[in-house]
């Protein structure tokens, strides 16, 4: 028997509200199965889009792709009249890019700028330059992506409008900008891992001030994984060892799982530079 579209709608509500809270386990889950199972349609395309959602945060990126394949297969024509088609052409483009799947992710980029400049918004706008910048860092350049992001926090006026999406491209400079860090390291440039840090610094100081604002602890949690990063790319080997901690409770507080497991790396990361590789 099918399921009955009332409860089916439900289910996606409350999956919706769990990906919007960070339960995003749950979110997939209940996702997952109502994309496969036999809701209407209009609930199963909503689902899949929330399971590609969830997969990405999740660092499911494989999953993530597959969730935006079929979804825009469903739509047929390649879903170009569907409203979060840009959003799920940005997560699929990074998936792609941190899969090493590079021609995929630059087709997916040139897809999704496409929308952007046909849809006039102007956060359509900003997403998707932030998004063209993280693929830069993933295919070897992140200085093309800072210099893209730089330009993006120069359009923001301060306004309690734009503060999630300032907060989401700022942690996304700071993460590129860290990126930069170690790349300059390695080459020894100081000058160089200065100036980045410097950046990096400025973008985390005016996230927390939109946190503080907003209440967002997403933002939040990211903000300090980026913040511990740099504590550690800094050479507080120690100090930054506690903070990873801190910062890993954080993102698992928050639901953010990829995060963690990176994190964890960082964490063993500072334990070696602090001399005590048993901990790591």
């Amino acid at each position: 028997m099918k399921t009955d579209p009332t409860t089916a709608a439900a289910v996606l509500a409350a999956a919706q509200a769990d990906l919007d809270v960070g339960r995003l386990q749950s979110a997939l889950t209940a996702a997952r199965a109502l994309a496969a199972g036999d809701a209407p349609a209009t609930v199963q395309i909503e689902a899949q889009r929330l399971q590609a959602q969830a997969a990405f945060h999740l660092g499911e990126q494989g999953e993530t792709i597959a969730a935006v394949q079929a979804l825009f297969e469903r739509l047929g024509g390649g879903g170009l009249a569907y409203p979060s088609r840009s959003a799920l052409l940005a997560i699929s483009a990074v998936a792609c890019g941190e899969l090493a799947r590079f021609d995929e992710s630059l087709a997916h980029l040139q897809q999704m700028l496409s929308v952007a400049a046909r849809g006039g918004s102007f956060e359509g706008y900003v997403r998707a330059r932030s998004t063209a910048a993280t693929c830069f860092a993933l295919l070897g350049d992140p200085w093309a992506g800072q210099r893209l992001l730089s330009e993006l926090l120069g359009l923001f006026q301060g306004l309690p409008s734009e503060a999630s999406l300032e907060a989401a491209v700022r942690n996304n400079h700071a993460s590129i900008c860290l990126r930069v860090v170690r790349l300059a390291r390695d080459a020894g440039e100081a000058a160089d891992v200065t100036e980045a840090i410097e950046h990096a610094q400025a973008s985390l100081q005016r996230v927390r001030e939109i946190v503080r604002l907003t209440g967002d602890a997403r933002r939040g949690a990211l903000a300090d994984i980026y913040a511990a990063e740099m504590a550690l790319l800094r050479g507080d080997a120690a100090g930054s060892a506690s903070q990873l901690q801190r910062a890993i409770e954080h993102a698992d507080a928050t639901g953010q799982s990829a995060h963690v497991r990176f994190l964890k790396v960082l964490q063993a990361e500072a334990f070696i530079a602090a001399g005590a590789p048993e901990q790591a």
